[in-house]
């Protein structure tokens, strides 16, 4: 009475080994399951259904499938039928109906389109929806059937009795040509009652094992706790957003390109799922997605950004050094300007104050040393064509003794890039400026500016001793510096004046 090609599906199921290898892949790390494009099971909720049985039992139902999948290491969430208009299935491998006889025409249509899309099916008793895709028919309600299957009898409590159509996998009940399950590649239906008992039943084992051959990937492989996701997601939703800032840019330009575009596609996808799971609060899906969208995004940054690098090694020179390349790479600045390039000395000089009525860029970040300056040198915005450029760096060098083996040949680089790509602009290469008696740096400093000297001189950059400006015996005197490293209003006024001077006095202004 069985098909002779039918797979026989009680052979296949060896529950332990089953949850053997389920339990064993929740080891598995984030990146090894970013390739799937959809994960776990949905429990669709029907209002409609609910009325028709009974909100109670139809609540119960969906509750103790959605606790069953749980203990059996499947990743489920209740999806309010609703929803379904809205696509929330993509995000799914499988769709699961409990006694679904109330489903309207336009969730049809939509589960219809899901399982065209490569979604799936697992439905259970009376549910006629997939009648409407040419799987099955149902008849009058039949009680007492058995389905036997090597040394395990399935009796049913209750079961429509169900023909299936021809060229199906199907399992028929014991001495009856109607079917007790049909299978397709995309759906599998079961002619009983699932999850009505308080307790566990053989019928619900069987369909949860027809679950994990459904699934092409284990569903929960590894799963963050939901405070874990939500702190990790504020980190990687933070470079998802400058991604996005840097990917409108390039599209506003017409720069850019259809991989960027496909990850940005995938990126901005993954990152709806994972906030609609996180207000699901299924720790489960929201790993998955959280993995996808860091994935997606980390692909995507070095291809948009102008320092052409992975966001992980622009991180390596500080938090804050990695913020203002990020917003120097989406700022927009004045042609023909005054471009100051440095460090926290810079980034702190209030350039439309004290150099009122001329155009300034100002590339300072704070904690910054020469490397780090030449490392950003693309993003000097060297195509608005500068009248000047004025570079200032080596204090954090000098007084934290970094990098000091490289330091000159950094400040070399550096002015030869400005020297090749802005050849219209005046080139100043600024003293480092004196530190105060309580740092142990300071008697250096001026021998550094000496050799500063001797190297723009060989450059043919026009060197500016601002160091002397403001030094009293070699050190940064309290009343132009409250630390000993950064000036004062009264000292970026003098050095202010000072190059408003040079300015005019070189026809700049």
């Amino acid at each position: 009475m069985i098909n002779e090609g039918v797979v026989d599906i009680m052979q296949k199921v060896n529950v332990f080994k089953l949850r053997f290898y389920f339990i064993a892949m929740v080891i598995l790390v984030l990146s090894s399951f970013t390739f799937a494009e959809r994960i776990g099971v949905a429990i669709l909720y029907n209002p409609k259904t609910a009325a028709l049985i009974g909100e109670d039992n139809y609540q119960a139902m969906i509750t103790k499938a959605e606790k069953t999948f749980a203990e059996n290491y499947i990743t489920a969430v209740i999806v309010d039928t609703d929803d379904v208009a809205e696509n929330i299935l993509d995000y799914f491998e499988i769709a699961v109906l409990l006694s679904d006889s109330g489903l309207t025409t336009q969730t049809a249509d939509k589960l219809a389109d899901f399982v065209l899309r490569g979604g799936k099916i697992a439905a259970t008793y009376n549910t006629n929806y997939l009648d409407n895709l040419g799987i099955m028919s149902t008849n009058n309600t039949a009680s007492q059937l058995t389905l036997r299957r090597d040394d395990l009898t399935l009796t049913s409590t209750k079961a429509l009795l169900v023909n299936g159509k021809p060229d199906l996998e199907i399992l028929y009940w014991t001495n009856s040509d109607y079917a007790a399950t049909v299978k397709t590649t995309n759906t599998f239906y079961l002619a009983e009652e699932l999850f009505a008992s308080k307790e566990p039943t053989d019928w619900e084992a069987f369909f949860i094992d027809e679950i994990y051959y459904m699934l092409e990937t284990p569903s929960l492989m590894f799963s963050l706790s939901l405070p874990e996701i939500k702190a990790l997601y504020k980190t990687v939703n933070e470079r998802f957003l400058t991604c996005q800032k840097l990917f409108k840019k390039l599209t506003k330009e017409n720069l850019s390109t259809e991989e960027q575009a496909a990850l940005f596609t995938e990126a901005t996808e993954n990152r709806e799922a994972l906030k609609y799971f996180l207000a699901k609060e299924s720790a489960g899906h929201a790993t998955y997605y959280l993995s996808k969208l860091k994935s997606r995004t980390d692909s995507l940054f070095p291809l948009i950004h102008p320092l052409k690098t992975p966001a992980d090694e622009l991180l390596k020179r500080g938090e804050y050094w990695y913020k203002k390349v990020n917003t120097f790479s989406l700022e927009r600045v004045p042609e023909n300007a005054f471009l100051f390039i440095g460090d926290s000395i810079t980034d702190g000089y209030y350039l439309q104050g004290y150099l009122a009525g001329i155009p300034t860029i100002n590339r300072g970040i704070s904690a910054d040393i020469a490397s780090g300056v030449y490392a950003r040198r693309i993003l000097f915005n060297l195509e608005s064509k500068p009248k000047a450029a004025l570079l200032m760096i080596g204090t954090n060098n000098v007084n934290c003794s970094l990098e000091l083996d490289t330091y000159f040949d950094d400040v070399q680089k550096i002015l030869e890039y400005l020297q090749i790509n802005a050849p219209q602009a005046m080139i100043y290469l600024q003293s480092i400026l004196p530190l105060g008696k309580t740092l142990a740096a300071a008697p250096q400093v001026r021998v550094y500016n000496q050799r500063l000297e001797a190297l723009a001189k060989s450059l043919g950059v026009e060197y500016l001793d601002i160091y002397s400006l403001l030094e009293e015996d070699d050190y940064f005197p309290a009343s132009l510096s409250e630390d000993g490293v950064h000036p004062n209003g009264r000292a970026y006024q003098i050095w202010s004046d000072f190059l408003l001077k040079r300015f005019k006095a070189d026809g700049l202004i």
